[in-house]
């Protein structure tokens, strides 16, 4: 008994037990927070990929229509579900994000006008950009309490995202802000006539250039591609910012003219620059005449006898005062702003709307006209404050109102030169759901016509790009041609402001449309 007592007090089989057993605690304790960190880390991705879905969700919304803060925290809160298998809190699998309708910089759904996010947005139209953050979730630890932590404690994923847009489909067109150092808005100035002048020596209000839209070429010939058919292949331009297209001449002008049914130099009446898909609009009303009977070619300017002109001086509407009157009128297209006329002079580049109605509506519609044409509102139903595009619409939309169709002009060479409502030269086409209305553009104004780095100025092609910072949907008013009498030359385009050019989203029936893809930015 002695012998074997001796011999257990000297046995070394089990020395690292105690070892093993202490050392238990601290493989228990990593292992425990190898665990619990891993659900951590999932945790915390599962709530990054929910911000980024609900901020994706909502940056899609930001069309800066009415309603877009409200649709896009909807699309944040609703659109996508997100769930999380690593979160048990109690709260159950689905991640939720809190709908908040307000636009503004505020709470988990935050809109800012800016990538730096430096400038909240207040109202929908200058929500550009969308920041979400997803509920707190936490995790309760498994073994980590072992190690002193019984839970993750809050966890909260954050994302930031805007919304890239192009637009397409538009003739490439801009033009200096009319009202340089503010924010420019179409919406304010419908019905004002615009003297919009071919420039680049200065960044006066007015004055316009071309936007590259990559149609074939550069210059000239992509731009006749662009402007003149119905349906030009053209590349889409961010929504905020383009190249300016050099070297376009002023031929480009022949190009638009095809809209008012004139056809000069290269645009041939079948052929079109290689094309016949360059129809006028349906109601080609203007202020130039044609030969009643001319051989099917007299479609141009004044090159010869048989084609378009202008009527003699003493027959065409030239006001001479603000009041606009003019009692020895016979031909009357539509009208410029009075005060554009070189008689008058009162206004630069930008009109002020005042145009004389009635007398355009005694001209063109003297079988519907009192003496005065002062009953033009009673027939039209139109409101005192009509427009020229709202006349264009009345006479092109109203049987038979189309002014003075095959008409005579006794003053003009005896009768032998006629006035048309409708083409002549080649068959008109009417807006539809895929052809936009051929006497109505969609055009960037542009905010920083300065002259740019180097002393290039912006609308002689300075190499960096044109910041737009709204689209005006402009009325063509008459073609551009000279006319010394009134005071505009070939090189000029006339409009009337019809309001803020309204993308048609991913549709075809728009003069603007916009190709958006929502990205995230952090």
């Amino acid at each position: 008994m002695r012998v074997r007592g001796t011999g257990l007090l000297r046995s070394e089989a089990g020395a690292v037990a105690p070892t093993v057993a202490l050392s238990l605690f601290g493989l228990i304790a990593a292992g425990g927070l190898a665990f619990d960190y891993a659900r951590l880390a999932s945790l915390d991705t599962e709530l990054q990929q929910a911000a980024d879905h609900a901020a994706l969700a909502a940056a899609s919304q930001l069309d800066g229509e009415a309603g877009a803060c409200a649709r896009a925290a909807q699309a944040a809160s609703a659109m996508v579900v997100n769930e999380t298998r690593f979160a048990n809190d109690g709260l159950g699998i689905t991640i939720d994000v809190a709908n908040e309708a307000a636009c503004d910089a505020l709470e988990t759904i935050r809109f800012y006008q800016d990538k730096p996010k430096t400038t909240p947005a207040t109202t929908d139209a200058e929500a550009r950009f969308v920041e979400v953050t997803v509920e707190a979730r936490s995790a309760d630890y498994a073994f980590t309490p072992i190690a002193g932590a019984f839970n993750s404690g809050n966890l909260v994923g954050t994302a930031f995202a805007g919304l890239a847009s192009a637009v397409c489909k538009i003739p490439p067109i801009m033009m200096c802000n009319p009202v340089p150092g503010t924010a420019y808005n179409p919406d304010n100035h419908r019905g004002q006539g615009l003297k919009l002048i071919k420039g680049g020596n200065s960044p006066a209000a007015g004055n316009f250039g071309w936007l590259d839209v990559g149609a074939a070429n550069n210059g000239t010939p992509d731009q006749n591609i662009a402007v003149g058919l119905n349906s030009a292949s053209v590349s889409c331009i961010a929504e905020t910012e383009a190249d300016v297209d050099t070297g376009v001449a002023a031929a480009v002008m022949d190009a638009l003219n095809v809209r008012f049914d004139i056809f000069n130099n290269g645009w041939a009446r079948n052929t079109c620059y290689d094309s016949n898909n360059c129809n006028p609009s349906d109601n080609s009303t203007k202020d130039v005449v044609r030969r009643a009977n001319p051989s099917k070619n007299a479609c141009g300017v004044a090159n010869n006898n048989n084609e378009w002109k202008l009527p003699p001086k003493s027959d065409q509407y030239l006001p001479t005062d603000s009041s606009g009157d003019d009692g020895t009128v016979v031909h009357m297209g539509y009208p410029m702003d009075i005060c554009h006329y070189a008689d008058v002079d009162e206004c630069d580049a930008f009109g002020d709307g005042s145009w004389r109605r009635d007398i355009y509506f005694k001209t063109n519609h003297p079988t519907l006209s009192d003496a005065t044409g002062s009953n033009w509102q009673a027939v039209t139903g139109l409101p005192a404050n009509a427009t020229r595009y709202d006349f264009y619409d009345w006479e092109k939309n109203t049987p038979g109102m189309l002014p003075n169709v095959s008409r005579n002009l006794t003053g003009v060479n005896g009768g032998a030169f006629t006035q048309h409502g409708a083409p002549v030269c080649k068959a008109g086409i009417s807006p539809s759901a895929t052809q936009p209305d051929r006497r109505v553009l969609t055009i960037a104004v542009v905010d920083n016509c300065e002259v740019a780095a180097g002393g290039l100025p912006r609308l002689s092609g300075a190499s960096i790009q044109a910041s737009i910072g709204t689209w005006a949907e402009v009325f063509l008013v008459q073609p551009s041609i000279s006319r010394s009498d009134a005071g505009t030359s070939a090189s000029e385009i006339y409009v009337e402001i019809i309001g803020t050019g309204k993308p048609s989203g991913d549709g075809e029936n728009g003069q603007l449309v916009r190709r958006s893809v929502p990205y995230l930015i952090e």
